[in-house]
């Protein structure tokens, strides 16, 4: 079986380091897997393994300045035409492309061959703008699957017409048991960009350091808030507390020096990073954002959820944490159970039964 996973880039992203973790489980499975980014190549930032093939469309864009409009101009329809002789040439089963504007774009290329096109969601069915919300009505009936993180959202595509299936990302990690923690440092981890609430989590986390001076956040990550981030931070006096530890390649060695994982996103498509500090043996605190925490975290059992937005109800979740060894412990434990469903195995299995129509290559 011929499968080329079909991604933007392969830059430092949750979607691309989903869609590189894909496609080694799929390649470790026996798949003839090549991974094909929009977005010309220069330098990867996730590994593949080495019997992925590696290609690219020569898409140049400043994806500062540039907008989703961008996939409808000139240098578009160059892509689109290489996308197409492509196609034509590897002949692939299965196309399985990841985002709403490129899954439109690959969906429209694929047209004239027999490859079946997989367009996997990894943002909650209404954080796509207008426009293509409207490309997605018009084009996602075509796909022989859509595949999405919850079930709210399953119901979603399926209401649009849209043969969709639910399956969890994979861990990207892998899965240890850690000795007891007894510190007080706290990791959050994603972009530097509004949707990930790093304002709303430095306002709370100065309620945490009135009773625990000694509490300690770490911020992983770079984007184009870090300037806004930081100067907050100053004007808090919050800098021997809180840091902006930048974009790094050994996250796990980030999760395993800290204590407690905390997510403040406004919104999220699933909450990767959730599952990858639960895999550390971390217990976490999460916002009741739209729309993954909820399909990861049972309040209690396996993790915290704080009120959606609330600054003070997360500063008091994360005092729990601190507070409550006995409670952290149980919460760990029952993780450790529940985050098998995300292991490659059970991930693989669920592709190929609800997606690829077979049970073995």
């Amino acid at each position: 079986m011929k499968v080329i996973v079909f991604n933007y880039a392969l830059e430092m992203g949750g979607t691309d380091r989903v869609a590189v973790e894909l496609s080694n489980i799929f390649s470790n499975g026996g798949i003839d897997v090549t991974f094909l980014t929009m977005k010309k190549r220069q330098c990867d930032y996730f590994i593949l393994n080495p019997s992925v093939k590696r290609l690219d469309l020569g898409f140049v864009a400043d994806d500062q300045a540039d907008s989703g409009v961008s996939y409808l101009g000139f240098r578009a329809f160059k892509s689109f035409f290489k996308m197409f002789v492509l196609l034509a040439k590897e002949r692939p089963e299965f196309l399985v492309s990841n985002w709403t504007s490129v899954n439109c774009f690959a969906l429209l290329a694929a047209l004239p061959f027999k490859t079946k096109v997989v367009c996997v969601e990894h943002i909650h069915f209404s954080q796509p703008s207008k426009l293509w919300q409207w490309f997605r009505k018009l084009t996602y009936w075509t796909a022989h699957r859509v595949v999405c993180l919850t079930d709210k959202d399953l119901a979603e595509y399926e209401r649009i017409g849209a043969r969709a299936e639910k399956i969890y990302n994979p861990l990207t990690v892998e899965v240890s048991r850690p000795s007891k923690r007894e510190g007080k440092r706290f990791i959050a981890v994603g972009r530097l960009e509004l949707q990930k609430g790093f304002d709303i989590l430095i306002n709370s986390f100065r309620l945490v350091l009135d009773q625990h001076p000694d509490a300690s956040l770490d911020i992983y990550g770079d984007g184009t808030q870090r300037s806004a981030l930081s100067m907050l931070i100053s004007e808090l006096k919050l800098e021997d507390s809180i840091n902006l530890r930048g974009a790094t390649k050994d996250i796990s060695g980030a999760y395993s020096r800290s204590d407690f994982f905390v997510l403040s996103s406004r919104f999220e498509g699933f909450g990767l990073v959730i599952i990858e500090a639960q895999a550390h043996g971390l217990p976490v605190v999460a916002f009741d954002c739209p729309r993954g925490p909820a399909e990861i975290i049972s309040d209690r059992v396996n993790g915290l959820i704080a009120k959606d937005g609330s600054v003070t109800d997360l500063a008091m979740r994360m005092l729990e944490l601190i507070e409550n060894p006995e409670l952290c412990a149980q919460m760990v434990d029952s993780a450790y159970v529940s985050n098998k469903r995300f292991g490659h195995e059970s991930i693989r299995t669920e592709w190929l039964t609800k997606v690829f129509g077979r049970l073995y290559v």
